[in-house]
């Protein structure tokens, strides 16, 4: 009888009833929370020599003695701090939960932690109050978590708004921020470009307070479904090389000074989801305090395809290959992350620091005006267009296809 029952049993501990499959073991609860909340802990740490400051701050020299001056002292003992950037959705909300208890588990050992935690929430054009509600039970959960809330229309003060979808609007630099957000999203020519403007807009919320704030360091909660999605959706729109870009932790496309991570890239989604119904704080489980989905990851049918972004047809399609082939998103986010972007890019550049940048969407741009390998895509996946300074053109392919001159001359395709 023991022999029947050994395969039921959780393979790590081989104590608990397993009750969670991950990959090719079988998991009790409590392994699987130790599991799930290690994978972004790992990644962590495997990435503090280039998060612990940013780029534009000095290190200490390791041999300087710790008397020589306050300042030193000072540096030493402020520990970096990382903004989450917090959807309210599963992966995000996972991470959350997995760094406050990291951070608890450090005080309690050695009474300080390596680094401090701001989870910021993005307002977007949704249901702000719910949000808000959302918020007051976060904080209660996470009381040693310092949360801040900005609303997606703040950023349009800063974001230099595409001229030719700006010209379609009348009165817009009197309008309210609230108001010429809606008008923006009103002038959107598609599906695909009104979600390719609120990622815009998000990405540069994220850097404008990152810079405000003074950090240097952004963690987003994208699982490796979301990621492998987000490789389908730019490849499909002709944008294949802003995505060595974007998933090139350390780099990304959120502005010079602000480095993006990915903790979460080496779980799926449904690991994810599933670490939510377990995972406790408070005494209740995660799933509890679930207010929002990070984009692409819904999983849910598309039933009408014409009004579908792109993005929601890659993220129903990978959610769906997860469940059969796991191993297959995995290869995706590890092929893509393998890539060397300079190269990628023709081997122009080596680096993103202080290249020019599509002010729209905030890519890098090469010589000629494209993002990454769009470069050696004209004619692929769209037209190529001429971005010549003559012509005031700074937009990359992208952008230049939604919100570009000749795109709302044409009309919606």
């Amino acid at each position: 009888m023991a022999d029947e029952k050994e395969p039921s049993l959780c393979q790590r501990c081989h104590k608990d009833p397993a009750s969670q499959d991950v990959r090719t073991q079988k998991l009790c609860d409590e392994c699987f929370t130790i599991y799930i909340r290690t994978r972004p802990i790992k990644r962590l740490e495997a990435l503090r020599g280039n998060i612990k400051l940013p780029p534009s701050r000095p290190r200490a020299s390791e041999h300087e003695p710790s008397n020589r001056t306050t300042t030193t002292q000072t540096r030493a003992s402020a520990p970096p701090t990382y903004i989450l950037a917090l959807s309210g959705g599963a992966s995000s909300l996972s991470l959350l939960h997995a760094l406050d208890v990291h951070i608890a588990g450090m005080k309690a050992k050695t009474g300080r932690a390596s680094y401090a935690l701001v989870a910021l929430h993005v307002v977007t054009h949704s249901a702000p109050h719910s949000h808000s509600a959302a918020m007051d039970r976060l904080k209660a959960a996470f009381p040693s978590v310092q949360f801040e809330t900005i609303s997606l229309s703040q950023s349009l003060d800063s974001w230099p708004a595409p001229p030719p979808l700006v010209a379609q609007i009348e009165h817009y630099t009197s309008l309210s921020p609230e108001e010429r957000l809606a008008a923006l999203r009103g002038r959107a020519l598609s599906p695909t470009a009104l979600a390719d403007l609120d990622s815009a807009l998000l990405s540069h919320a994220l850097v404008s307070f990152a810079q405000s704030y003074g950090r240097g360091v952004v963690l987003l909660g994208s699982s490796g479904t979301r990621l492998a999605a987000l490789t389908l959706s730019e490849t499909a729109k002709g944008r294949g090389g802003a995505v060595v870009a974007a998933l090139d932790e350390g780099g990304g496309p959120l502005g010079d000074g602000v480095r993006a991570y990915y903790p979460m890239r080496d779980l799926l989604r449904n690991d994810v989801v599933a670490y939510t119904s377990v995972a406790t704080v408070g005494g209740k489980t995660l799933d509890g305090l679930l207010f929002g989905e990070e984009g692409g990851e819904t999983g849910g049918r598309v039933r009408a395809l014409k009004n579908t972004p792109i993005d929601a047809l890659a993220g129903t399609y990978f959610a769906d290959v997860e469940r059969k082939y796991p191993g297959i998103v995995h290869n995706v986010v590890r092929t893509v992350g393998k890539l060397d972007y300079g190269s990628a890019a023709g081997g122009m550049y080596t680096g993103r620091e202080g290249r020019r940048r599509c002010p729209c969407c905030g890519e890098v741009l090469d010589h000629s005006g494209t993002a990454g390998l769009d470069a050696g895509q004209a004619g692929q996946g769209g037209a190529a267009v001429d971005r010549s300074p003559a012509q005031g053109r700074d937009m990359c392919a992208r952008c230049e296809r939604d919100f570009g001159v000749d795109a709302l001359e044409t009309g919606p395709t």
